[in-house]
């Protein structure tokens, strides 16, 4: 199966197929994400050997865990969520056997990429949360979509918005009043997914 790298239904079609027994299209899974997940592992782990260590241990507990992954469009997210893990445990590995080994500067180095990792871990659940939002805005109407977009994003003033709309700058508060719970209910839903 050919798969846009940023199509997210596809990867999850391909997912849904593993998970009810095809498992010979888990290689095409894998072809789909492996360049993307190479590129994130180098740039946070820095050394080829080890990148290639924690990918396909990422590979191998991703298809063993894959039945606890529920498809919705967070596929490649959730690949890395385990790929960080590994590489944590890769890392902390190491950082035991320089320690052992008195390696000044790599420990340092170690320390170092530990540190990102954790940043990285931060900052992949707010990519997630907005990811969701995304989808939460994308299901209010287009005119609830376009008060939200003028009032928090143009940072119009309501007073400003109700002459140009015919409404009382309440009757606005009001709507986003109502929006903004809509908007709430769906990111408490996992973005209406």
């Amino acid at each position: 199966m050919m798969v846009n790298d940023n199509d997210a239904t596809d990867i999850d079609a391909m997912v849904a197929q593993v998970q009810a027994g095809g498992r010979e299209v888990y290689r095409d899974l894998v072809l789909a994400v492996q360049q993307d997940l190479r590129v994130w592992l180098a740039w946070r782990l820095g050394q080829a050997e080890l990148v290639e260590e924690v990918l396909q241990a990422t590979l191998v507990a991703a298809y063993e865990h894959l039945n606890e992954y529920e498809c919705r469009g967070t596929f490649r997210a959730w690949v890395k969520g385990i790929a960080r893990h590994r590489a944590l445990r890769a890392l902390r590995e190491r950082q035991r056997d320089r320690a052992r080994r008195a390696d000044v500067l790599d420990q340092a180095l170690i320390d170092c990429r530990l540190d990102a990792l954790n940043a990285d871990a931060e900052r992949e659940e707010r990519e997630v949360a907005l990811d969701r939002l995304r989808a939460c805005l994308a299901a209010l109407s287009p005119a609830a979509r376009r008060l939200v977009e003028q009032r928090y994003a143009a940072e119009r003033s309501l007073d400003d918005l109700g002459r140009e709309l015919g409404r009382t700058a309440n009757a606005l508060a009001a709507r986003l009043f109502r929006i903004r719970a809509s908007l709430q209910r769906c990111l408490q839903n996992d973005g209406g997914r």
